[in-house]
């Protein structure tokens, strides 16, 4: 409504205007050479209104003139770039397909029409890497260097490429180079941190996680940061036991129910005869996150302990989560080495109806060698063993050990080990008679000797020397752990790929390799169950 009125007001405003004019007395005289025109001073304006409109017109046709080549121009390069951006457009998706072929002709086709931009470039290097044509993938990167936009994305092509080729030196100085740029860049600071840990450089690794931890998921830095100060702990272990305690409990400030390092940490206060202290902590943990290391440790806390002191110490330790597996398998252990068969019996009655993993039935089979002494019922707990579900392990990368350990020997990888079961379509069981032979001396003397010579500060027990020992018997030298720890291999790709070039796929087991797993994931339950 206020907009009708302010219409019809200027429309009344601009006739009593006119009108005005009109009635103005006077004229105007135009004298162009021997011509004079004499006009009112309406006609006047009118004049010199049609005037102006058409000096108007005439300059709107020499300028439309004058740009019809710049006009040409501009709409053949709009085409071009049409054209141009159909093929990156193709190129991306047949990089997504996985064509080989039709990637490759329109990175060519793209670069043509629209010169060296950064999508031209990126598609004209995932196209190389697609046909494997690393020396032109390399060189669009190094292209893409000049650009400041580009920078970035150019040295993680080229960290790539310096992995694919196994230089890591040269990977590790385009890593550090962009992390310079940006130090939120995620993948450079993984790269960087994975570098400094495969050389056990962990407070390095710690220095770039911390720089970059308010960039990233705090959850997932924590894990890290942990894991970090837990492997440092452990290198000081032996010489510096309270940097070490001090590293370990800031683990536990990050993930309080980190079992490595509470294991660790109990290990240093009982180093220190804070047998309370510890005592607290491996409680404390293991109501968070119930662990068979844990409960090793809280059970052999203190050394000289009789039988029945550490039954008391299991019963104190199973109260705390009462049905649990591990609660339940730590005190029918420490039942066993009390010589109370019938309250092992008891405790085991219901794991034992239903289908047992392979420590429970290889505590019956001690139970009925220590109550019986019958070799006939000891050899059908062996048997039932061999074909029972695997017990949890430490497992990374398809490779299982008696112990956490910061990076995996395999990839690389940081906390890649994880307490997990093993997938029982890939695990070769070991043989009976492999269980038997394990079997030939008492098994809680074997177990007590066992721990009694571990090494915390190490991380590791006889149990590596029993399977080297029968890899040299046998003439099986892959049997040996240590010879199956290779050089940590980083593999990525810039853009998600449906098919990559290079992946050769999962490493294919070797069948003798896996003998020697089973039955070190076997013993391992000999020793330190």
């Amino acid at each position: 409504m206020i907009r009708i009125l302010a219409f019809l007001v200027l429309v009344g405003l601009t006739a009593s205007g006119f009108a005005l004019i009109a009635d103005l007395d006077g004229g105007v005289a135009v004298t162009l050479g021997p011509y004079q025109m004499d006009l009112s001073v309406m006609g006047g304006m009118v004049g010199l209104a049609a005037l102006c409109a058409m000096l108007l017109l005439i300059w709107s046709i020499l300028s439309f003139v004058w740009n019809i080549p710049h006009r040409v121009q501009t709409l053949m390069q709009a085409r071009k770039t049409h054209k141009g951006q159909e093929a990156l457009t193709k190129g991306l998706i047949a990089i997504g397909t996985g064509d080989m072929k039709s990637a490759e002709r329109c990175a060519k086709e793209a670069e043509r029409l629209l010169g060296q931009t950064p999508l031209s470039l990126l598609l004209g290097a995932q196209a190389a890497q697609l046909n494997g044509q690393r020396e032109q993938a390399d060189q669009h990167f190094r292209a893409m260097l000049d650009v400041p936009e580009t920078r970035p994305l150019g040295l993680r092509g080229l960290f790539v490429e310096a992995t694919r080729r196994g230089d890591h030196s040269e990977a590790h100085s385009f890593a550090r180079e962009a992390h310079a740029l940006d130090p939120a860049n995620a993948w450079s600071n993984e790269a960087l941190v994975l570098w400094h840990a495969g050389r056990k450089e962990w407070e390095p690794a710690r220095l770039v996680l911390k720089k970059a931890e308010r960039h990233h998921d705090a959850s997932a830095q924590n894990r890290k940061m942990a894991v970090l100060l837990t492997a440092e702990a452990l290198s000081h272990a032996a010489q510096d036991s309270k940097l070490a305690l001090s590293l370990a409990n800031n683990a536990l400030d990050k993930i309080p129910d980190f079992v490595p390092a509470a294991v660790l940490a109990a290990q240093l206060l009982v180093k220190n005869n804070d047998l309370r202290k510890a005592s607290r902590l491996l409680e404390k943990t293991y109501a968070l996150q119930p662990h068979p290391d844990l409960a090793e440790a809280y059970v052999h806390l203190r050394h000289g302990d009789s039988a029945l002191d550490r039954l008391t110490r299991a019963e104190a330790l199973t109260k705390l989560v009462p049905q649990h597996e591990d609660s339940l398998y730590c005190l029918a252990k420490a039942e066993l080495e009390a010589h109370h068969f019938d309250r092992v019996r008891h405790l085991l009655a219901e794991i034992l109806a239903d289908k047992p993993r392979t420590r429970f039935c290889l505590l019956m089979a001690r139970l009925e060698a220590l109550e019986h002494g019958d070799p006939s019922a000891q050899r059908d707990w062996l048997l039932r063993a061999s074909r029972a579900p695997r017990d949890a392990a430490w497992i990374a990368d398809g490779v299982t050990s008696d112990t956490w350990q910061p990076v995996s020997p395999i990839s690389g990888r940081l906390d890649a080990f994880q307490w997990q079961y093993p997938q029982e379509a890939l695990t070769q069981t070991a043989t009976a008679q492999d269980m038997i032979e394990a079997f030939a001396e008492d098994p809680l003397t074997r177990s007590k000797t066992a721990l009694s010579q571990s090494e915390p500060s190490s991380g590791k027990t006889r149990l590596s020397d029993t399977v080297a020992e029968r890899a040299n018997k046998t003439g099986d030298a892959s049997a040996s752990p240590s010879s199956r720890t290779q050089k940590p291999v980083i593999s990525d790709v810039v853009f998600p790929l449906a098919t990559s070039p290079d992946d050769p796929g999962p490493a294919l087991a070797d069948p003798e390799k896996n003998d020697m797993d089973t039955l070190s994931t076997n013993d391992r339950f000999f020793v330190r169950r």
